[in-house]
């Protein structure tokens, strides 16, 4: 789906017949007859990404919100839940300075570890793309098209550990978000007994081949239904544009999923 800029955009509404308003100064529009002329002009209207408001409208009761995947901080994730206890796990070791600011809004443990399905050492690799900017890491491996892509690489190697051996000891429930650049699906392998406790799940799932091996989007939502999760909402839906989306995930058998 094409991104455009909010100049271009308004031609769109005009030419769609439509135009921006305020609301007492104009009549309103209602969704519907929005929705209709810009579907007849190609365009859809779809969620930008996640918000703290969106996570808080559920009512999600959780005593510890693990961020798998943190790189500079999660703003919306510790927006929703200000109060609570977070985990934060990243293997690149400069996380910590980045994440250094959020101590002043919310209470967390931070561990340079990549989570993974088994213990041991993975390669990290952090790559230049041909926009000479840095992209985030991942220990999944590129696949052949996008190593093409990639000016110069740096490899790490880092420990990497089972998200079970970390919440073995910690009381409660859980939220989990993960965002590890293709090695989604091994931190649900290597966390089973983590999501026996929890509320909701969160993750950037891949939906391009970028990873050498990586999973397929079918195969990460199937492996959720098998553990007992369903998508109860894409607040970053599938896009041709985009290699990845955000999907919620709750327990099936949660109460969001009773007819009203």
């Amino acid at each position: 789906m094409p991104k455009i800029d909010a100049f271009t955009f308004r031609k769109k509404l005009r030419s769609a017949g439509l135009k921006v308003v305020e609301f007492e100064n104009g009549e309103f529009v209602g969704p519907r007859p929005v929705m209709r002329r810009l579907n007849q002009t190609g365009l859809s209207v779809i969620s930008g990404g996640v918000t703290a408001s969106n996570l808080q409208s559920y009512g999600f009761e959780v005593d510890t919100v693990l961020d798998v995947g943190v790189d500079a901080g999660t703003p919306f994730l510790y927006d929703a839940f200000p109060d609570k206890k977070f985990v934060l796990f990243d293997p690149i070791e400069e996380t910590a300075t980045r994440v250094a600011p959020w101590r002043d809004k919310i209470d967390y443990d931070l561990h340079i570890v990549a989570l993974d399905s088994e213990d041991g050492e993975a390669e990290l690799v952090i790559p230049t793309t041909d926009r000479k900017r840095r992209s985030l890491a991942t220990v999944a491996g590129f696949s052949d098209d996008y190593e093409n892509r990639i000016v110069d690489m740096e490899k790490r190697v880092v420990e990497k550990r089972r998200l079970d051996s970390y919440t073995a000891g910690i009381p409660g429930r859980f939220g989990l978000k993960i965002d590890t650049e293709g090695n989604e699906l091994a931190v649900i392998h290597g966390g089973l007994e983590t999501l026996k406790r929890t509320e909701f799940v969160l993750a950037e799932v891949s939906v391009k081949r970028r990873f050498k091996d990586g999973y397929r989007f079918s195969e990460f939502v199937a492996e959720m239904g098998k553990h007992g999760f369903e998508l109860i909402e894409a607040l970053r839906p599938v896009d041709r544009a985009s290699p990845d989306c955000d999907l919620l995930f709750v327990p099936w058998n949660s109460s969001w999923f009773d007819l009203d």
